[in-house]
């Protein structure tokens, strides 16, 4: 578990991610593979029926070869329960071990429907393919539309004016920042700088991507070297006109504040599933309505202060 999750592992190094401060049980432990079994089938049920199905054929077949395919998640998924926490990425490890178990099933499967007619095993190989191909399909064409992230950042740079003041709590989307803007969160928390962020403070006028904007990342700006008022009157008061927030679970509370000081909703851009490509949760099949992928991005305008 550890050299196949070198990130976690390291988090937990230094004390985050770690699984061990929580309670351990025997229950807990079944708990934790009836997680991961769900998911299993939630996720990739035509691989979960034909590795159900081979388990018996591959035992008959080769003891070896069971005892070797079953010993990585008999071992790996207790490992993970002591050493860290339940997410549904970490199964990842364990599907080509499946894969192998299900391609046992489906290969005495289609030897046994053939034995019958050739159109009896083509029926049963087209039956085995079809979800895992419709899935794969499926896919490919929300990888081929803009998601809601794209969708925000191209709003806004065609109807917010270069150079506005922008706030924004965003972890996946980024905009440009002016030179200026960076310089000043330099000054107010340098490591809140991104790489990217460094590497446009390299870069000549001449090719500074446009259009930028004077932004102000509230996500990363966490300890501030200088004195800082985050209230919302504050900020208002320092002639930010706009807010874009990607809605999420880590949205900050100067972010809520300002949200509730009466910013109005320019735009707003939906979601329509959990992240697919991180700890996705639900049946498989609830991809195929969904038009887009991305999280609720929304664009609001803030409200001028009495001065103004």
């Amino acid at each position: 578990a550890v050299v196949v999750h070198p990130k976690e592992f390291s988090r937990y190094s230094i004390g985050e991610g770690s699984g061990l401060n929580l309670g351990k049980s025997v229950g807990g432990l079944a708990a934790s593979l009836g997680f991961h079994l769900r998911n299993f089938w939630q996720l990739e049920p035509a691989m979960f029926i034909f590795a159900i199905v081979g388990l018996p054929w591959l035992w008959r077949a080769s003891r070896r070869d069971f005892f070797l395919l079953i010993s990585l998640p008999a071992l790996y998924l207790p490992v993970l329960y002591v050493l860290f926490h339940d997410e549904v990425r970490y199964l990842l490890v364990l599907l080509p071990a499946f894969a192998v178990i299900a391609a046992v099933a489906v290969d005495r499967c289609l030897r046994t429907a053939a034995k019958f007619s050739p159109a009896s095993a083509f029926a049963l190989g087209a039956l085995a393919w079809t979800l895992p191909l419709a899935v794969a399909g499926k896919y490919l064409q929300l990888l081929s539309v803009p998601d809601t992230r794209q969708l925000a950042v191209a709003w806004v740079q065609s109807n917010v004016p270069a150079g506005s003041r922008v706030v924004t709590d965003l972890t996946s989307i980024r905009f440009t920042p002016t030179r200026d803007s960076l310089d000043q969160q330099r000054e107010l928390d340098v490591r809140s700088l991104r790489q990217e962020d460094r590497a446009l403070l390299q870069l000549p006028a001449a090719f500074y991507p446009q259009p930028a904007y004077e932004v102000l990342p509230l996500h990363f700006i966490l300890q501030p070297q200088l004195p800082v008022d985050l209230t919302p009157e504050a900020i208002q008061r320092a002639g930010f006109q706009y807010l874009v927030v990607e809605e999420n679970a880590a949205v900050r509370d100067e972010t809520r504040a300002l949200i509730g000081s009466g910013a109005t909703v320019l735009q707003q851009f939906r979601s329509e599933l959990p992240d697919l490509n991180g700890n996705f949760e639900l049946p498989i099949f609830a991809i195929f309505p969904a038009r887009r992928l991305g999280p609720t991005v929304t664009i609001y305008e803030l409200p001028r202060p009495p001065s103004i």
